[in-house]
């Protein structure tokens, strides 16, 4: 068993036949894994909008963590070593409103809290942005975030910030997705908006 594939090399396009659109919804990355989620898959965490979720990341447990419907909002997440060796993500959802920023820093504030014992601070961890292009450049939820990661990661961190645009197509994925290999736990495929994909290796 590997890293489910879930990219498409081309979106597909609306056709006069009701039935082939909805066969090429249920194919979006998104509503694939809330399939299996839905049918009681105990290695998909699904994170929904003003949601921050952790997972300890184990052969036999979670695998794989997503959140959708980010059309605007903000998606935060972070893949750490824990000190048993076995990866820890925390993952985030929430809009850009000053009200929604502020619960985002007391949410990633517990939880990181709540994993502190778990964590190897001698590792920096990994944390990837999904913000909305027009944002990119002065994002406050991203602002704030460094600011809080700063106190937490006292040897730094490794940070990516991946700008995406609003979709057009109704077959467009919304969807952050970390999924961990588990065959090798140590192999993490990030994967953006727009099915957009960035490769870890946490052995390294």
């Amino acid at each position: 068993m590997s890293i489910l594939n879930l990219t498409r090399k081309v979106l597909p396009l609306v056709v006069s036949d009701k039935s082939i659109n909805q066969a090429n919804v249920r194919k979006i990355p998104e509503m694939i894994l809330h399939g299996l989620a839905k049918n009681s898959s105990k290695n998909i965490v699904p994170v929904s909008m003003n949601r921050c979720a952790a997972a300890r990341v184990t052969p036999n447990g979670v695998h794989t963590i997503f959140t959708d419907g980010l059309n605007g909002c903000n998606a935060v997440g972070l893949v750490a070593k824990g000190k048993d060796g076995l990866p820890i993500a925390i993952l985030s959802h929430y809009t850009p409103l000053q009200k929604s920023r502020e619960l985002q820093l007391a949410a990633w504030a517990k939880q990181l809290e709540t994993y502190r014992p778990y964590i190897d601070t001698r590792v920096k961890p990994n944390i990837f942005y999904n913000i909305p292009a027009e944002t990119a450049q002065n994002n406050s939820s991203v602002n704030q975030m460094n600011e809080l990661f700063n106190k937490w990661f006292g040897k730094g961190f490794v940070s990516k910030t991946i700008p995406y645009e609003k979709g057009t197509s109704p077959f467009s994925s919304r969807a952050a997705i970390f999924q961990f290999d588990p065959a090798d736990l140590n192999k993490v495929k990030f994967t953006a908006v727009g099915e957009q994909e960035r490769l870890l290796n946490l052995s390294v």
